[in-house]
């Protein structure tokens, strides 16, 4: 490559020296002989190390220690000591200095590569190899030259098809322009160019490209060239049931994303096979397609199931400093009537909580794909700081999906209440009918540990008291959650969450204590007791007519099964609507140590109060439980 060099250090071959003998008696050479044989052979050893061709003493190979000066960064560094197969010998297998030093001049050709694929393109290299007695020392002297930066990126269509499909930006394909040139960058474009065509009826598409280096400017230009091959329809989907599997089909195509018909999209196929995979009652979904088009422009799908039993027993352990040691038990049938029902029955109990909760779940309500019948039954003995509350609360919902990834839902529900130890209010017996609301969209790509996409929800519901004078009050709350993969395979995850909520209509002491918003504990403020952080009276927390609560977390997994958090979380409720910004706002730090599990990640975290209240907040909290924090 113009500009490209390779400079490496070789020893000049030396040449032994002609022995002469003068012709004498016989006993005269024999003595000669001899004596020339003892010299040389107490000299070898020393000529062979000077030739590096001395064998090494030491078990395995002669031992080295290579170094990498003059990289660019750090990161550079490690890759090049990654890529050098003389670094990667451990232990070292080369039992001459000559061939160490052979094998580090082998190294260079790969090691540039490693400088071109970060935009060093006209890098140059030398190698050193030390003499004398091992430890050798083995130096490879980087000369990096400029970077390389992005200067354009251009995305062409080799023909023009006859449903023109929109094409991705340079930053869509993760493309920096004026960035340092990164070769990693290519491949991952081609595919998200074949993604985005593939999302938009043309399953075959395929990209190339062409890189030009300009060595005048120092930049790269890249342009891609995507071939989308024909358009596609979705046809028939062939569905090959489970034998013995009592299920309609009729419930397994609710679960299909798409109609026959609809232009081709690769991501129906994914959240397909996760809508199957998500009731529980199949362990194996996958559709195929065959690998042409036909005349119709349909393409015709097959898909293959596996069943999963449809019982499900579960049970666990918490713990929390807060809360104590806790179980969850719980039971859950997913195909109670033939028809994809599902019945849940799930018990949690600890030092403050015991909730008893069932939940059944009806699809194709009302003869709609897209649409459930949601009935809870759920009883409750709640002793936080707060208050004592024992309740029965009974819900009917329907919920429909009116998008792929967005559902709306709205019933009416009917509670009925106990509270004691309310340090605002007399009022102990409520009884409350509500209209329960909610719209959501969920893009996460994994429920239980999310490592990319969304969820952003907004649920409330008007209340109306049947006992007492004050009998009308309106509760909602707004939730966003958000996380990004900051490296490969997901293995450094930023996650991002905010929750505000308000009560309007009625004064604090009016709403039951329950009812009314909370901060702190293992889902909220961690490092602070569950439901403590509101303002104060008589030394109990009373709790708030509004809510604001933010969380960052920082997660790395680090093995196969093993992570690392560190995490930031902020809180309180206010007494007040609208909140009083010069009121404390309490935050929460710490670490934690995720297991990862094939039923989600088992957690542990230690979180410390920054905002302590003297004789009333603990030093620290400790959490134990199953699933992320959010």
């Amino acid at each position: 490559m113009e500009g490209l060099t390779i400079l490496c250090n070789r020893n000049p071959q030396q040449k032994k020296p002609h022995s002469s003998f003068p012709t004498i008696v016989m006993a005269k050479v024999l003595a000669l002989t001899l004596i020339l044989a003892l010299v040389l052979a107490g000299c070898a050893k020393e000529l062979a190390q000077d030739l590096g061709l001395a064998r090494s003493e030491e078990p395995g190979g002669i031992p080295y220690e290579v170094k990498i000066t003059g990289a660019p960064d750090e990161e550079m560094e490690e890759l090049l000591l990654l890529v050098s197969a003389l670094a990667g010998d451990d232990p070292p297998a080369l039992v001459t200095s000559g061939l160490v030093r052979r094998r580090a001049e082998e190294d260079i050709p790969n090691l540039l590569k490693a400088l071109h694929s970060r935009g060093y393109y006209k890098a140059e290299m030398q190698v050193e190899v030390s003499e004398g007695k091992p430890p050798l020392d083995v130096n490879y002297a980087v000369l990096p030259g400029p970077r390389f930066t992005l200067a354009q990126v251009r995305i062409l269509v080799d023909a023009e098809p006859e449903y023109r499909a929109g094409l991705p930006s340079p930053q869509e394909l993760g493309m920096e322009i004026g960035q340092g040139f990164r070769s990693e960058w290519v491949p991952e474009a081609q595919k998200r160019i074949r993604q985005a065509l593939a999302s938009q009826g043309y399953p075959f598409a395929e990209a190339t490209y062409e890189a030009v280096a300009d060595f005048a400017s120092n930049s790269m230009h890249i342009t891609f060239t995507a071939q989308p091959g024909p358009f596609a329809r979705f046809g028939e989907t062939d569905i090959a049931m489970p034998e013995g599997l009592d299920l309609s089909p009729e419930y397994v195509r609710s679960k299909l994303p798409w109609k026959p018909g609809e232009a081709f999209d690769a991501q129906a196929l994914a959240q397909a096979r996760n809508n199957l995979l998500g009731t529980g009652l199949f362990s194996y979904a996958q559709l195929t397609y065959p690998e042409q088009v036909g005349e119709d422009e349909e393409l015709p799908l097959r898909l293959e199931l596996r069943e999963r039993p449809p019982r499900t027993v579960r049970a666990g352990v918490t713990y929390s400093t807060d809360l104590g040691p806790g179980v969850e038990l719980g039971w859950e049938h997913r195909n109670l009537l033939g028809e994809g029902e599902n019945l849940s029955v799930g018990l949690e109990a600890n030092f403050v909580n015991r909730i008893l909760e069932s939940t059944y779940r009806e699809p194709f309500f009302l003869f709609r794909e897209d649409q459930s019948l949601i009935l809870t039954a759920r009883a409750a003995d709640e002793q936080p700081e707060a208050y004592r509350s024992q309740s029965i609360d009974l819900t009917g919902v329907v919920e429909r999906y009116i998008f792929r990834r967005t559902r709306i839902a709205g019933g009416l529900g009917f509670t009925l209440l106990n509270v004691d130890d309310d340090p605002i209010s007399d009022q102990n017996n409520y009884a409350l009918f509500y209209l329960p609301l909610l719209i959501a969209r969920d893009t996460r790509d994994n429920i239980l540990d999310p490592g990319g996409g969304s969820l952003l929800s907004a649920d409330g519901a008007p209340y109306y008291e049947v006992f007492g004078e004050n009998n009308f009050f309106f509760k909602y709350t707004t939730n966003a959650q958000f996380y990004w993969s900051l490296m490969d395979e997901k293995r450094l995850i930023l996650a991002t969450r905010a929750r505000f909520g308000q009560i309007p209509g009625q004064e604090l002491s009016t709403v039951p204590a329950n009812i009314r918003f909370y901060a702190g504990g293992g889902g909220s403020v961690r490092g602070y007791e569950y439901k403590t952080l509101s303002t104060l009276v008589d030394g109990d927390p009373v709790g708030g007519r509004s809510l604001l609560e933010t969380s960052a977390e920082l997660r790395w997994r680090f093995l196969d099964n093993w992570g690392l958090v560190t995490f930031l979380d902020g809180g309180r409720a206010y007494t007040d609507v609208v909140p009083d910004w010069g009121e404390t706002y309490f935050w929460g730090t710490g670490l934690g140590v995720r297991y990862y599990t094939d039923f989600g990640p088992i957690r542990a975290d230690l979180a410390f109060p920054l905002n302590r209240r003297e004789e009333f907040d603990s030093h620290f909290q400790f959490y134990i439980s199953i699933g992320q924090s959010f």
